[in-house]
């Protein structure tokens, strides 16, 4: 509403957005180049790019079998970590909910540098796994559909 008001009353809001969020204003969908939704954040930009640059390494002419699939040992499906710096926000979760997400914690056995990052952040904040597409929980990234993980999980941290 606000830069609505501001194009309507030719006042400048003083603003500098993103590229990629002045693209997604202007056209209605996501910006093409992930590399747009990266431009404040040079630690992301390197780690969706070393992503990338294992995947291209890959042999895709179909000789080579999944588990040569260089991304498939590091475990990652179309999920992403938020975490919101307000602890308080938010319904309490309901008991059966609770025990779910407990059972599903234990059942998923991270390693020692996943977790000890985790506890880090829950230390001040609130983390919630978030599905970047449905089912992304279950969706593995693999080399052939590491763009499209890129993409999302970018666009995700920057909106």
């Amino acid at each position: 509403r606000l830069m609505g008001l501001s194009v309507r009353h030719a006042v400048p809001l003083g603003v500098q957005l993103p590229e990629a969020v002045m693209y997604e204003l202007i056209n209605g969908s996501p910006c093409p180049q992930w590399e747009a939704y990266t431009v404040h954040d040079d630690e992301l930009r390197r780690n969706m790019q070393t992503l990338l640059d294992m995947a291209a390494n890959y042999n895709l002419d179909g000789s080579a079998s999944a588990a040569e699939d260089p991304l498939s040992c590091l475990d990652l499906v179309f999920t992403v970590y938020e975490a919101s710096p307000f602890p308080d926000v938010g319904p309490e979760p309901t008991a059966p909910a609770a025990a779910e997400a407990k059972a599903k914690a234990e059942a998923e056995a991270e390693t020692e540098a996943k977790a000890e990052a985790k506890a880090k952040v829950k230390a001040t904040a609130v983390v919630r796994e978030v599905a970047l597409v449905e089912g992304g929980e279950s969706k593995e990234v693999t080399a052939s559909n590491v763009k499209e993980y890129v993409a999302l999980a970018c666009r995700r941290r920057l909106l």
